[in-house]
């Protein structure tokens, strides 16, 4: 009997430890979690990282604007937005070390997030194709085809066992995700000033060194 060529790919796919970015080979353990607790995020914390981008971002808007119409051609005069946030967080009473923190954290849990929905449809994936399998398993005659197909639906019966352990396993961060779902609008906002600042810093080196000028752009931290 003829094995479905889809479920095979499953099965292959998910062996080889490809299924999904983010995912660990088989022949490379997930490390064991610690003892030592991890710091969440709190509501203070996302309204300061909010805030303190926020007046940040301003303050780089505002001298990109006065370099475009008073350009003074020196590179020197861009503005930071590493710096414009330290000087944000101090007017603000926000320790920077703090904002650092709330920042890196809040791209953490956006990402922890996005591997657990990649795990999860991964196990839907395969558990539509065990039931494949199965009904093949079902229909199948000859001993060798009987056997390939046991052979398969007993892999990914570990696979859904070992996706199912991870997910049990992983850090929870639902009180988090709600906290940044809470500001999602304004994340995206300052995400797309930022993009937009970026792109006009750009402008502004590449003019500087069509009219002589020696320039960079300067860096910017990533955001969430």
């Amino acid at each position: 009997m003829q094995v479905g060529a889809r479920a095979v790919a499953v099965v292959a796919m998910v062996a080889a430890g490809c299924g999904q970015p983010g995912r660990v080979a088989p022949d490379s353990p997930a490390p064991k979690p610690t003892a030592t607790a991890v710091a969440t995020l709190a509501a203070a914390d996302v309204r300061a990282y909010v805030a303190v981008r926020g007046r940040a971002l301003g303050k780089v808007e505002e001298r990109v604007a006065a370099e475009e119409a008073h350009g003074s051609g020196s590179a020197a005069v861009l503005p930071d937005l590493v710096e414009a946030e330290r000087e944000a967080a101090a007017a603000l009473g926000v320790a920077y070390g703090r904002y650092v923190w709330a920042r890196e954290r809040t791209a953490r849990v956006l990402a922890l997030r996005r591997l657990a929905e990649d795990r999860r449809l991964l196990v839907g994936e395969l558990a539509r194709t065990q039931a494949d399998l199965l009904n093949q398993l079902g229909q199948a005659s000859d001993p060798a085809s009987r056997e390939f197909l046991q052979a398969q639906i007993r892999s990914l019966e570990a696979q859904v066992a070992k996706l199912r352990k991870e997910l049990a396993d992983e850090p929870g961060v639902e009180a988090e995700v709600a906290l940044i779902e809470a500001v999602r609008v304004d994340l995206a906002l300052l995400h797309s000033r930022e993009e937009k600042v970026q792109e006009k810093l750009r402008q502004l080196v590449r003019r500087q060194v069509n009219e002589g000028g020696v320039g960079k752009t300067r860096g910017t931290p990533d955001s969430p």
